[in-house]
């Protein structure tokens, strides 16, 4: 069984990051000081909590786009929605307000946006596609349009925590299906939208040596993280925040040494045996010999 040999934690604040955005950043650590040996030592990342203010809009930059294509005029107008909180039936006139061509509307009962042509249009999205009721990749076309599933009255329901710049352990990979197939996996954590807007999203890891990923590299002088949706869609709109890393270096197990302890408890064993075998013959009665 592998044994843990230390471990360091991170206390980190996403505004003092040491590079990138908020929803993509780097954090360097002093040189050298996470490190192990290569042969037979790993390192494991876990996140043992995190916490961010659920202070984004409905609709937000990166979110906030409508592609429309006229396939009778062949012409294409993208729309761009402002950033804000809107009910359905406002973003539904707001919709129709920024392409008069469209006619925008809520199926209340449904729960549900219906785009209304006079010529055929077909439709494209940026990650504004869950909130409208659609799925990713979605262009459905037509004179009449309407949202495939149900509206949604958040962007996401999760927050997906990768590491981007170290590789995963080939020997202990953890698993995702996020690009439709399933593929060794460097997402550190999902977090759950648990609060409501404006309140506090918090996240801890209770069952801390079940989380986390081995890392193939022996060093760490930086890790980068990568925050997106469930899709995979980075989370531009992302307010700073704060989390705890644990960094840890774990002993593997010495195939080797494994081999070699085995092989001595079966000579042992032998030995036993060859030890049970000369008593038992001591103890038996010798044979009475005549020489008359």
């Amino acid at each position: 069984m592998p044994s843990l040999s230390r471990s360091h934690y991170i206390y980190i604040q996403s505004k003092h990051r040491s590079a990138g955005t908020n929803y993509q950043y780097s954090i360097n650590l002093p040189p050298s000081l996470v490190q192990c040996d290569e042969e037979y030592e790993r390192i494991k990342i876990t996140i043992m909590n995190y916490s961010v203010y659920n202070s984004w809009y409905l609709i937000n930059t990166g979110f906030n786009t409508i592609t429309f294509y006229n396939q009778s005029t062949s012409t294409t107008t993208v729309v761009t929605i402002p950033a804000g909180n809107y009910t359905y039936y406002r973003l539904a006139n707001v919709i129709s307000s920024l392409y008069p061509i469209c006619q925008c509307l809520w199926l209340q009962d449904a729960n549900k946006l219906q785009f209304n042509f006079t010529t055929p249009h077909q439709l494209s999205f940026d990650g504004i596609y869950n909130i409208l009721g659609f799925n990713q990749g979605d262009q459905p076309q037509g004179t009449t349009i309407t949202s495939t599933n149900v509206m949604i009255p958040v962007p996401t329901t999760g927050i997906m925590i990768s590491l981007v710049n170290h590789m995963p352990f080939h020997d202990a990979v953890n698993l995702d299906n996020m690009s439709g197939e399933v593929r060794a996996s460097n997402i550190l954590a999902r977090i759950p939208i648990n609060a409501p807007p404006f309140q506090l999203i918090y996240y801890t890891n209770i069952t801390e040596n079940d989380n986390g990923i081995f890392i193939g590299n022996n060093m760490v002088n930086e890790l980068e993280f990568l925050f997106t949706t469930p899709d995979g869609l980075p989370m531009t709109y992302i307010p700073d925040h704060e989390m705890v890393v644990k960094v840890e270096v774990w002993v593997m197990d010495d195939d080797t040494n494994a081999q070699e302890v085995i092989q001595d408890l079966k000579d042992i064993k032998q030995t036993l045996n060859d030890l049970f075998l000369m008593k038992h013959l001591k103890q038996q009665p010798q044979p009475q010999i005549n020489y008359e």
